[in-house]
């Protein structure tokens, strides 16, 4: 990794972010006349969303200087515009400008780790190599007769999978993420390559989440053991079915669980913890840009509650593509999945 943004330059783009996608916005339709044929207010829009979400990767990267988190969501984009058949002559223009109008900005010291963390995304759209995202590498997207039931919508055969298999195991967690996760990555990995819509996506997310409802109570659960978790979602993140079976090995390994569910700001999260006092908090986080929420949130829980703070947990595809980060945290454990956390849980008593 490089060196960081500075702390005043973080500042800039985080303020001056929607200019700074206006105006790229701008520059871009004004060397592309030829989009105005297609409903200009609706392209703007569309270059709007587009660029915000790159100059939200960026910042990400500039606040910790490591490149490759931006270039991990260039390869992503790459790839979803490739198998869409469409160019990547938009975003590669776009990360020019964006860079021309964020060094017009900041201090001369930042410029070296503005030039190196675009340039390397500029580098991995360019490239004519197979790539690789950390995304692709941390999940495990293989094909099976439920994935298979997710995607044509057929509830009725993914539920006799999944249940047939927690009655005869009596194990809720282990089931869920050999079966449910693996299914799930396959079809994001069938959306980004343009296999599946979005609805589908989403129908299938819906379905796994009421079979969960289901298995639940056909897992056994050991004694309780007189511990409270709270688990949720950062403010931002929408992704619940992985930390719903996080929450799900704590109740079945003997623990009270709260689960606050998707999206939850910090200041909420704050507020169920001194109401709740629970021994355990398991945080979610899905995107890099939430680990600035992430140690907003750390510090909070340490200053307010300082030796009395409950242990804080982390985990998350965020978390699972840069785990060179937990070391920078605050943190008392992470959890890569469910299985593992509830093999520590179960072994230890405990979530440490």
């Amino acid at each position: 990794m490089g060196k960081p943004i500075s702390t005043s330059g973080l500042a800039m783009i985080r303020r001056e972010s929607d200019l700074i996608g206006a105006i790229v916005t701008s520059r871009y339709l004004q060397n592309h006349p030829e989009y105005q044929d297609y409903g200009l207010d609706r392209i703007i829009e569309m270059c709007k969303v587009d660029f915000n979400h790159h100059i939200n990767f960026l910042a990400s990267a500039l606040r910790r200087g490591d490149a490759s988190i931006f270039s991990d969501y260039a390869i992503w984009l790459k790839n979803v515009l490739e198998k869409r058949q469409l160019s990547v002559n938009h975003p590669l223009e776009a990360f020019q400008y964006i860079k021309e109008e964020i060094i017009s900005r900041i201090a001369i010291e930042d410029s070296p780790i503005v030039e190196e963390v675009i340039n390397a995304g500029i580098n991995v759209m360019q490239s004519h190599l197979p790539l690789t995202s950390a995304l692709q590498r941390v999940t495990k997207a293989t094909p099976s007769i439920y994935s298979e039931a997710l995607i044509s919508g057929n509830r009725s055969a993914a539920e006799n999978i999944m249940l047939t298999k927690v009655k005869e195991t009596r194990e809720l967690t282990n089931t869920s993420v050999a079966i449910i996760q693996p299914a799930m990555y396959r079809i994001g990995k069938l959306w980004e390559n343009n296999k599946v819509t979005v609805a589908q996506e989403h129908l299938a997310t819906a379905i796994s989440q009421s079979i969960l409802i289901q298995a639940y109570s056909l897992s056994d659960f050991r004694e309780p053991v007189g511990k409270k978790v709270l688990c949720s979602c950062l403010e931002g993140n929408m992704h619940t079915l992985g930390l719903q079976m996080v929450s799900d090995a704590f109740d079945t390994a003997g623990w009270e669980s709260s689960f606050l569910g998707a999206n939850t700001p910090n200041l909420a999260i704050m507020s169920q913890i001194e109401l709740e006092r629970p021994d355990t908090v398991a945080l979610s986080l899905s995107m890099p840009q939430q680990l600035a929420t992430l140690e907003q949130l750390i510090d909070m829980l340490r200053s307010e509650f300082g030796a009395q703070c409950p242990n804080i947990l982390i985990g998350g595809l965020a978390i699972n593509q840069n785990q060179s980060v937990i070391g920078q945290l605050a943190i008392d454990d992470f959890f890569s999945d469910a299985k593992k956390l509830h093999s520590s849980i179960k072994l230890s008593g405990s979530s440490k």
